[in-house]
């Protein structure tokens, strides 16, 4: 993947067709080493996927910084990226992209354990993440 992305930056081959998905690839590549640029990329993808092939890269963009954001304990960010999360997704554009069953579950559970973590009290249910970091 790091030889794909850097041929890209070096040739800018593709460049206003293949944006969107390399910039989802470049934040899962520098998720454990550069947290903050992950979260830019997350971000540059939800904010600019506009074309019918782009926009199923949105909840997945969503699901990954939601989980970033958790793992780096900024709790109330990764709130408000939820509370966006589940605003868009019901949103007419996205409705053929829309998250599936598994994935609403997974963001509904992520958010009930991060709106205890907020308040303080004890985790009663076990993070997915928890076990891979």
């Amino acid at each position: 993947m790091v030889t794909l992305l850097d041929g890209y930056r070096d040739e800018n081959i593709g460049a206003s067709i293949d944006r969107i998905p390399v910039h989802i690839l470049e934040a899962m590549r520098v998720e454990e080493s550069d947290p903050e640029l992950a979260i830019f990329r997350y971000r540059f993808v939800i904010e600019n996927a506009k074309a019918n092939h782009e926009l199923p890269l949105v909840v997945p963009s969503y699901l990954r910084m939601a989980d970033l954001l958790e793992r780096i304990r900024r709790t109330k960010e990764a709130l408000d990226i939820i509370s966006q999360f589940e605003r868009v997704c019901s949103e007419t554009k996205m409705r053929r992209y829309s998250p599936s069953a598994v994935q609403s579950g997974a963001m509904s559970l992520r958010k009930t354990r991060l709106m205890l973590a907020l308040k303080g009290s004890p985790k009663s249910i076990a993070s997915p993440s928890a076990s891979s970091v």
